[in-house]
């Protein structure tokens, strides 16, 4: 969907489809089904086993419906509809995207699955045309297994089909890609990213469509390479946040990467790169809302310790990943970890500024399939104010006998979001140059799975069900969880709750 030779994506689009036999590549278009009266013509690549053919359509109307249809010889498709992206800066209305991907599996139609219960779920949330709901298809890497002709075509863009007419895809680089493609050679012919830029900003030459940035409305993409890492790109992003900071036509920035930042299972298969280098520099703006990853065949959600960035996976229906098959860690900067198979569906309020992510799963294999479950949901609000300040309750003036509790004051956000989040330090002096104790809790701790014997089996579990993350215990077990007077509990799922952290010391 880039735009080779512009700079601009809200007037044009690409059109791509296979054939087995023929050279012409021909789209005709236009504003009612009834009247194509527009066509335009481009490029066809003999691929051996098949034909690829790709047409820009330029001179379109931003945010505007065409109707289309292919022809290659006397092979002519049916009739699709598109919607051209909203202008840079628009702030109407809602601008909502999916993300889904990691599918992996030719011989079993498991992404066609995971396709379809997305498009049912759209249907059902927003009804009309799916793409006015959903403005943005956003893939997450190792969109094959290997990355040659059969597996793109009957793969990825067969496994794809009912949604991919509709509405604009857009792809990364997993590792997978890279398979029999080393030098992704065909990627490049099959996708059109070399010209997209965002503030005259774009990779250096030799590392063209392997990363880019695309900007939709208030919206900033900043779509990674975590296969070929490098000074370059990570200069490449600090030169995109840096000036997405200062742009008051950007509201939000959203970055992917197939690696992920980290992961409870198969411990240590994540980006150093994304981890180390990149989230640092993703954090220099209250922006950035989240960084996606897939590689690992789950969903999992966390939060970096003292900034408001998301840190997700949203694997897809690749080779079966579930507790148990690999080295675990519950760690304290990951919320969740739950190895269904996810999709989002990401919905932002372009006036008021408010970003909705909910993310739902159809099953496995294992688990069975069923329909599309909300399994968690999470949100951000522009320029929010902290929440209160607590303090520890009949804090110690002297030294204290083990075992001892501490425990939290109440606290809120001036919007009253739920708590989700609270950090206890115990350290020898007030400077506190040292920490005897740096307890970091959520409120849910999914970690773990109930096993068969489940109710319902293979089902979730959460560490936290039963601890009072605002109290802390030293020399004993955690405290219970103890309802407040005059708050009522929050419910198990839901947005973010607000987090704040009380350092105390004890001499």
């Amino acid at each position: 969907m880039a735009d080779r030779g512009a700079r601009r994506i809200e007037d044009s689009m690409w059109v791509s489809w296979w054939t087995d036999t023929g050279t012409e590549s021909n789209v005709e278009f236009g504003i009612a089904e009834a009247s194509l009266d527009r066509s335009a013509t481009g490029s066809t690549q003999d691929l051996g086993a098949a034909s690829y053919h790709l047409v820009k359509l330029d001179n379109l109307s931003p945010d505007t419906r065409y109707w289309y249809r292919v022809k290659t010889g006397t092979q002519v498709s049916r009739t699709y509809r598109f919607r051209t992206l909203p202008p840079p800066g628009d702030k109407q209305g809602h601008f909502r995207f999916l993300i889904i991907g990691d599918h992996q599996i030719i011989d079993q139609p498991r992404h066609t699955k995971m396709v379809a219960a997305a498009r049912d779920k759209i249907v059902e949330k927003f009804g009309g045309y799916i793409e006015d709901a959903i403005r943005l298809n956003v893939n997450v890497g190792d969109q094959v297994d290997v990355g040659n002709v059969e597996h793109w075509r009957n793969l990825h863009f067969k496994q794809s089909a009912l949604i991919t007419p509709y509405i604009p895809t857009t792809t990364i680089v997993g590792n997978h890609e890279t398979y029999y493609d080393t030098d992704l050679a065909l990627y490049k012919q099959l996708f059109a990213y070399d010209a997209l830029e965002y503030a005259g900003i774009a990779p250096p030459a030799a590392d063209v469509e392997k990363y880019y940035a695309l900007r939709a409305a208030n919206l900033l993409f900043i779509m990674t390479d975590t296969e070929h890492t490098s000074t370059e790109q990570a200069s490449y992003v600090e030169r995109l946040v840096g000036h997405a900071s200062a742009d008051t036509g950007v509201d939000w920035s959203f970055t992917l990467g197939h690696r992920p930042y980290q992961a409870e299972q198969y411990v240590g298969d994540i980006s150093t790169w994304m981890r180390n280098i990149v989230a640092p520099i993703l954090t220099k703006t209250p922006k950035s809302v989240f960084v996606v990853g897939a590689h690992h065949h789950l969903y999992a959600r966390g939060q970096l310790r003292n900034e408001p960035l998301y840190n997700l996976i949203s694997g897809g229906t690749a080779w079966d990943q579930y507790w148990g098959q690999s080295n675990e860690t519950d760690f304290d900067d990951v919320q969740k970890t739950i190895d269904f198979w996810p999709y989002q569906i990401v919905d932002v309020d372009q006036a008021k500024g408010d970003v909705f992510n909910e993310t739902y799963a159809m099953g496995s294999p294992k688990l069975g399939y069923f329909p599309s479950t909300l399994i968690d949901s999470f949100h951000r609000r522009k320029q929010q104010a902290a929440p209160q300040k607590p303090a520890i309750q009949e804090a110690p003036t002297a030294p204290v006998t083990l075992p001892f509790t501490f425990h939290s004051s109440a606290y809120a956000s001036p919007s009253q979001e739920p708590n989700n989040s609270t950090q206890f330090q115990v350290a020898p002096t007030a400077a506190f140059t040292s920490l005897e104790v740096d307890s970091y809790r959520d409120y849910e701790d999914l970690f773990g799975t109930t096993g068969e014997s489940g109710t319902p089996k293979y089902w979730w579990v959460d560490k936290n069900k039963d601890v009072d993350i605002f109290s802390m215990s030293m020399g004993r077990r955690p405290a219970r969880r103890r309802p407040r007077p005059g708050r009522t509990p929050p419910p198990r799922r839901g947005p973010p709750r607000s987090r704040s952290r009380r350092a105390i010391s004890i001499g």
